[in-house]
């Protein structure tokens, strides 16, 4: 499933091993079915443009980040425009892409299979729609991507993966790019870019006290620089003045949960400030498992699409809603499971990740809310 910019469609689409068997596009607010259609050629969809009319897509299989992209009418499923294919020179770790000007901006580091260790980071945009690229800007000291962790496994060499988070403000003007990979949160590095031309515009540290549990607590959970995968996810709020960023921690070495959630905050961009963050929002909080985040359109809730893992009592997939300056719950805050059958289709997530992923205190209400969505000609 795929939202567009202002959530007015939604797009649920069927794959089979040959790409898009069909796509259907739903008015988000009646349920109403608007078109149902079959790709002219085998695609995989990225997204909708802002009204829900055009389809954005890849060629299938999937390729790189370079490859050649198609615009499909959403009412016939026919190919409108062909976007050229680009050489990256590196690559990817994260990346996003604005829907409406067609420009990607990525986060790379340089090609190398055998490296030892994270590199450096740069930033760059490209426009989709003539493959040139518009700008590209180092990150100091931000440190990514894949190496070699020097282990063996059952499929291999194991590789390790430092994931910064990226999101674009709503104005399509600032670049938030961000690190965040040690337990727990709130703690972190903020890097302020001009989306139009590349320019640094700042690079602050984010932090906020911490308790007396927390400092004990901490310790107890393994530390990033310790796992094989630290993946950051960051997204603004709809008036770009806040910043979501969540954490989430892998370790394969055998133990039979590798999975850990290091925590969110919600940060002040103008100030770098810690509003709030959701660590001790329950008793099992760090093995909860967040799928994606969305602000309201009128900016007044957070919504949080999660499951709840491990010892948690119920576990199930719930969507929260939260204030978006305070992302931790009352305590007595209940959890209402979602049916299966949504959890499956929801990844409404528009940050993308780089190859192999497994791809936010004055608080007025924080609850469970079981989707009941009413789609017209939806199959069960």
């Amino acid at each position: 499933m795929t939202a567009s910019a202002d959530a007015s469609a939604l797009a649920v689409v069927g794959y089979s091993t040959s790409g898009a068997s069909r796509v259907s596009v739903f008015d988000a607010r009646s349920g109403a079915l608007r078109a149902r259609v079959s790709p002219e050629v085998p695609v995989v969809v990225d997204g909708l443009n802002v009204d829900g009319s055009r389809i954005f897509a890849r060629n299938w299989p999937p390729a790189q980040l370079g490859a050649e992209r198609l615009v499909l009418d959403a009412g016939n499923g026919k190919v409108l425009e062909r976007e050229p294919a680009f050489p990256l020179d590196g690559t990817p770790v994260a990346w996003v892409i604005e829907n409406e000007t067609r420009h990607l901006y990525a986060l790379m580091t340089s090609a190398d299979l055998r490296a030892t260790g994270p590199r450096e980071v740069e930033a760059r945009a490209w426009d989709l729609r003539s493959g040139k690229e518009l700008w590209r800007r180092d990150l100091p000291s931000l440190l990514a991507g894949e190496w070699l962790t020097g282990r063996v496994g059952s499929e291999g060499e194991m590789r390790a993966r430092l994931v910064p988070g990226i999101a674009l403000s709503p104005d399509g003007r600032e670049l938030a790019v961000v690190r965040a990979f040690d337990c727990c949160a709130p703690h972190g590095t903020l890097w302020l870019v001009d989306a139009v031309r590349g320019d640094l515009l700042s690079q602050r540290p984010y932090g906020g006290a911490t308790s007396i549990f927390e400092r004990l607590f901490a310790p107890s959970i393994a530390l990033a620089k310790e796992d094989d995968e630290v993946a950051v996810n960051a997204s603004f709020g709809a008036d770009g003045s806040v910043l979501h960023v969540y954490s989430q921690s892998w370790k394969f070495d055998g133990r039979p949960e590798p999975y850990q959630y290091l925590g969110m905050v919600a940060v002040e961009v103008a100030s770098a400030k810690v509003l709030g963050s959701d660590v001790k929002m329950e008793q099992w909080w760090y093995q909860n498992r967040v799928h994606w985040v969305r602000p309201s359109s009128d900016g007044k809730w957070l919504y949080v699409f999660l499951e709840r893992a491990g010892n948690a009592d119920p576990k199930g997939y719930v969507l929260r809603r939260l204030d978006p300056s305070h992302p931790r719950g009352p305590r007595r805050a209940q959890a209402r499971v979602v049916p299966q059958w949504i959890r499956l289709s929801c990844s409404l997530t528009q940050q993308g990740r780089g190859p192999g992923h497994r791809d936010p205190g004055r608080v007025s209400g924080a609850s469970g809310l079981v989707l009941r969505p009413k789609l017209a000609g939806a199959e069960s």
